[in-house]
């Protein structure tokens, strides 16, 4: 079973080119959301824990129309963790 919240299959309606990545008609294309702020066009060394690192433009929720609609609870949720 795959999660719909960390896995959005989707198909384009045209023949698109992103990032140097071609995507054809009809072609299932995926985005793996659990791999936001894992991005080094975004964050240096995504791989290395580095809890000094600089604060970036964060991508785990999403943005605009997409933006998660979960995000203020996860934030309320880490917050009162964080204090334990």
């Amino acid at each position: 079973m795959t999660l719909r919240c960390m896995f959005s299959p989707a198909m384009p309606t045209r023949t698109s080119i992103v990032s140097d990545l071609k995507f054809k008609k009809g072609q299932e294309v995926a985005c793996l959301l659990a791999a936001a702020n894992r991005d080094p066009a975004f964050v240096e060394n995504p791989n290395r824990f580095d809890p000094t690192r600089k604060p970036s433009q964060h991508q785990s929720f999403g943005a605009g129309l997409h933006f998660c609609v979960g995000a203020p609870l996860a934030r309320l949720e880490i917050s009162i963790g964080l204090q334990i």
